[in-house]
Parts: C-alpha cells; structure tokens; sequence
C-alpha cells in the first residue's frame, strides 16, 4: 500500500503529462486505475511511466526492450511515456 501511495504522490506532483495521459484512458475504461495501482505495487506488465528523470511503475517484461525504448524515448526529447497494459491506442486526445 506504501508503495502505491508513494507512486500516486510522486505521479501526482512530478509527472504532470503523465497524470493527464492516465486520466484519459480512465474516462475510457475506469480499470485504468487498477493497472496502474497494480504496477506501482510492483507487477510488472500492467503500468510504467517515464517523465523528465522521474519514473513511475513497473517495466513490460514480456515486451522485448520496452521499458528500454521508452527511457531512450523519454530522453531524446520525448515529453513523457505512459505505458498501461491494453491501452495503447487510447493516448490521442
């Protein structure tokens, strides 16, 4: 529970694109939530987010090299990467 607290608080004050991008695939489908609750406690597969130096989650193991993609991303100047499990095609605005 510390865990997930924790990763809310950080995401929450230091993760603003990210917090956006979450509320958005949550107007689509409220389990978005859970995921990422899910991932902040620590099971890979279901949430991971990268903003500025600040990471949130935990990494897609069962995706080859995502967690490293998306770091690369993140610091090639991509603003922010949102990752939740089955909602990949809901980022646009």
């Amino acid at each position: 529970m510390r865990l997930i607290q924790e990763g809310q608080q950080r995401i929450r004050a230091s993760m603003p694109e990210v917090y956006k991008t979450i509320q958005r695939y949550a107007e689509k489908d409220a389990a978005v939530w859970r995921l990422v609750r899910m991932g902040l406690a620590g099971r890979p597969g279901c949430f991971w987010a990268c903003e500025g130096a600040v990471v949130a989650g935990t990494p897609f193991t069962r995706l080859s090299r995502a967690a490293e993609i998306s770091r690369l991303m993140a610091r090639m100047g991509c603003a922010h990467v949102c990752i939740v499990a089955g909602h990949g095609d809901l980022g646009a605005a």
